[in-house]
């Protein structure tokens, strides 16, 4: 998600970064999603989409955080399944999503949906430029 950002000029007026945290060891130790949520709804739910998303806000001190966490295959029984969760200061959103293709498609449609779902939020909210 973060290549998306900045392959855009002027991109570092709105973007602090990233954290990418594919296993369950850095979801937790990176941000702080605690053993007993990965354990009990797994690296991949909506409770760890959020937690991804808040912490994420959090680390960077940012306005909005966007967070993915889904099974891209090639293996597995819920390949396409993806949380994306949104967090603001005063809220946390999250949504889920089912796709299609391999895995390579899979990965830029969550990326597509999380901006198109950030995009959405902003436009509905007029916030103008925010950090994230």
């Amino acid at each position: 998600m973060a290549n998306a950002i900045i392959s855009s000029p002027n991109a570092s007026d709105v973007f602090l970064g990233s954290a990418v945290v594919y296993t369950e060891k850095a979801k937790h130790k990176v941000l702080n999603v605690p053993k007993k949520t990965l354990k009990s709804y797994g690296a991949v739910s909506s409770n760890t989409a959020a937690i991804l998303a808040k912490n994420a806000r959090k680390l960077y001190n940012a306005d909005y955080a966007l967070a993915t966490t889904g099974f891209a295959g090639p293996t597995g029984d819920k390949i396409g399944l993806c949380f994306i969760g949104l967090s603001t200061k005063d809220n946390c959103l999250v949504y889920r999503i089912n796709m299609n293709g391999t895995r390579n498609d899979i990965r830029k449609a969550a990326t597509q949906a999380a901006y198109k779902i950030l995009i959405n939020f902003m436009k509905g909210n007029n916030h103008g430029k925010k950090r994230l």
